[in-house]
Formats: structure tokens, sequence, C-alpha cells
């Protein structure tokens, strides 16, 4: 974006939102440039990049789309890389994006995420879960720890549940790649 006064001063505005402004004071006898350059408009912050990657799983588009807006993913260095409305989606984005934590729905009506954990192992994919459901059967949750889930959620999930396991996720994953603190 630039703006220019007068043919005088230009205020030029960067993808970094960096203000450059240059000034040009000519006479016929002293031809006089005074060039300001990076003169910061905000306080700039460094550009953060997601440690971690994730993807959402479930059959009702409502639940996805509060899942993704509620979670707090920049925050623990996540980034939601993909969100998948069946389990025939789920496989596609599970090989293709390869992510470190799937939150999937255990219920659906092509694939369960029991089933799509199963996908994931015979894969040999890395992709941790956590599995979220509307039905307290404690068969269900035992299914789920018994194929490696992380964590097994009740709906609805409050947005501080959401932030609490993110943050879990986040120290754990940090510890067994040597990151997080050791003390």
């Amino acid at each position: 974006y630039k703006k220019e006064f007068d043919n005088t001063a230009k205020i030029i505005y960067n993808d970094s939102k960096v203000i450059v402004f240059t000034i040009n004071l000519a006479s016929s006898v002293f031809p006089l440039s005074l060039i300001c350059m990076s003169f910061p408009a905000i306080k700039l912050q460094k550009r953060r990049f997601a440690m971690y990657t994730s993807i959402l799983i479930d059959d009702e588009i409502w639940i996805s789309e509060s899942f993704r807006l509620m979670f707090p993913w920049e925050k623990y260095d996540f980034e939601l890389v993909g969100v998948a409305n069946n389990g025939f989606e789920a496989k596609e984005l599970l090989l293709r994006k390869n992510p470190h934590i799937a939150i999937t729905d255990i219920n659906m009506p092509d694939y369960s995420g029991i089933e799509l954990m199963r996908f994931a192992k015979s894969r040999n994919l890395k992709t941790k879960f956590i599995v979220i459901s509307g039905y307290d059967k404690f068969e269900y949750a035992q299914e789920a720890i018994k194929y490696g889930a992380l964590n097994y959620l009740l709906k609805p999930v409050a947005p501080e549940e959401a932030e609490a396991l993110l943050k879990n996720i986040k120290e754990l994953f940090d510890f067994d790649s040597g990151i997080g603190d050791t003390t």
C-alpha cells in the first residue's frame, strides 16, 4: 500500500507492517533527500511457525467448526492443517498430511474413530489420537485406549478442556522431542 503526499513524501506499508518514509525536498540549488527506512508502525512480533500439526474429524460439521474455533491452536504451537467430515476424507487427510494429532469423533456413519486409529496404525503413521464422544460408554474409552488414544473427552467440550488438552499434548510432545523443560 502506498500513499503519496504532494510528491514529497511517501508512506509504504509492506507485508511486515513496516512503514517506510521517503521525503524528497528539492530545490534548484541544493537537492536534498531524507530517507527513513524500517520505521515500525506497530510492535512487530516474530513470526511463529507451528511445531505440531493437527486435524479434526467429525461427521457433524457444526461440531468440527466449533472445535476449529475453540481450540487455541497457535498458543500451543499447533497448526490445524485439515478438517474431515467423514471417515473417507479422514483417511485421505491422514495419509496426505500425516499430522501429529487427530482429534476425532468416535461414532461416525462410515468409519469410527477406532477404525481410523487402526487404519493409521496399519499404515505406520505416527499420528496420536484424541477421541471425542457424545456417549459416556466405558467400552468406547477402553477401546480408544487400547489403540493408543492420548485422551478421551466427552461432548460437549468446554473451552478450558480444549486449552488444557493442547497444553498437555504440547508438553508431552516437547518432552518426547527433548525440547521440554526437564528440571
